[in-house]
């Protein structure tokens, strides 16, 4: 993320507009807690239990801020994020 894109959503998050954000958790308690916490406070929430189900979901629907787990199965964090900054790269600046 870079620092335009950063301060994009420190603005949404200090006036609080909903946000699209996407969790990456394969603890499908912890993923399904922290999903109803954000739905509570307005968020659009997109749980991934996998690292593969989590690169396709980011490419989808683009979401202005993930939470990535960094050991799931199928892919972990690392390999998601790689292909996360290379979907942005691809698509460039959104303007979001």
């Amino acid at each position: 993320m870079g620092l335009a894109e950063a301060e994009r959503v420190r603005r949404r998050l200090k006036r609080k507009v909903a946000m699209r954000l996407l969790i990456a958790e394969d603890d499908r308690a912890l993923g399904l807690f922290l999903t109803r916490g954000l739905e509570a406070d307005g968020h659009r929430v997109r749980l991934a239990c996998d690292g593969g189900e989590a690169v396709e979901a980011f490419r989808q629907d683009m979401p202005d801020l993930t939470i990535l787990d960094l050991n799931m199965p199928v892919k972990d964090g690392e390999q998601v994020l790689a292909e996360i900054r290379a979907a942005e790269e691809s698509f460039g600046d959104t303007g979001r």
